[in-house]
């Protein structure tokens, strides 16, 4: 079964400012936004959950062309990020199209029904090699003409790696309802992005410490900045302060009509999605 958790639709996108339709794909998860082109502002937000059992692609596209409110428009240009665990970070010098199935296959073994595509990141150093399920693509590429494919890595990593003053040890941990994904910088240089399954806090916490204890990461001089599907309860920050020096929640700003309309959820909530849509 597919269920829509949540749905923000504004007055705005009848201003008349060309919209486009951002999609976020995991295996239990799709987000669908609309944005405008020239204001930036969010027109429409939806969230669908998918339940485990139903694995059946055909069927979740079904469903979501009938619950959604955004998905029967027109759109200018439609963007999809697929968040999927399959993908690897290639220094620029060594990729090649054939390399990057090579060590995919490696890491993750043979899958011939899988497409293999990647993303140049900003700084033009790394590529973002991934492997995305056929049957997901063509129903994708079917139902969104002439769309854009990329990985929710490249969005995250292309945020991070931008900043001009990242601490010396930065972790980035975002959150998602059955999954999180971890990404790890120390010195400006990127040393570890990985998505990892979980049911509750523990897992999360797990994580956290496999990684500390990995990279030597130092309990007074790192940063971990948050964002995403983390209740208020879920970890708490006396925990997390005895491992990290300083922790932050990463926020969506300068769209007020959307901040106010989500406001019962924590800031931080939904910044994985909105970002995606910058």
């Amino acid at each position: 079964m597919t269920r829509k958790t949540i749905g923000y639709y504004s007055n705005t996108n009848n201003s008349g400012d060309p919209a486009r339709l951002i999609l976020e794909i995991s295996e239990r998860q799709i987000a669908c936004m609309v944005k405008g082109q020239e204001a930036q502002q969010l027109h429409a937000f939806e969230l669908f959950e998918i339940e485990k059992q139903n694995n059946g692609w055909k069927e979740v596209f079904a469903a979501l062309r009938e619950e959604s409110q955004i998905l029967n428009r027109n759109y200018r240009e439609t963007s999809c990020y697929y968040n999927c665990e399959e993908a690897l970070i290639i220094p620029a010098e060594k990729f090649n199209t054939g390399a990057a199935e090579d060590f995919l296959s490696l890491v993750y073994g043979e899958k011939p029904q899988h497409d293999v595509k990647h993303d140049t990141l900003v700084q033009n150093e790394m590529v973002n090699a991934y492997r995305i399920p056929k049957l997901m693509h063509d129903l994708v590429g079917a139902n969104f003409v002439l769309y854009k494919p990329h990985h929710s890595y490249s969005s995250l990593l292309d945020d991070i790696l931008a900043r001009p003053e990242l601490p010396a040890e930065f972790i980035k941990l975002q959150l998602y309802s059955h999954h999180f994904i971890l990404a790890f910088v120390k010195g400006g240089k990127l040393q570890l992005v990985r998505s990892f399954p979980y049911q509750s806090a523990e897992d999360i916490l797990y994580y956290l410490v496999s990684i500390i204890q990995q990279f030597g990461v130092s309990a007074t001089e790192s940063h971990l900045e948050i964002s995403g599907m983390l209740d208020a309860d879920m970890i708490s920050q006396r925990q997390l302060q005895k491992m990290f020096g300083h922790i932050s929640f990463d926020t969506v700003s300068g769209d007020d009509a959307f901040i106010t309309a989500v406001s019962l959820y924590p800031a931080y909530y939904f910044t994985p999605f909105y970002k995606l849509a910058v």
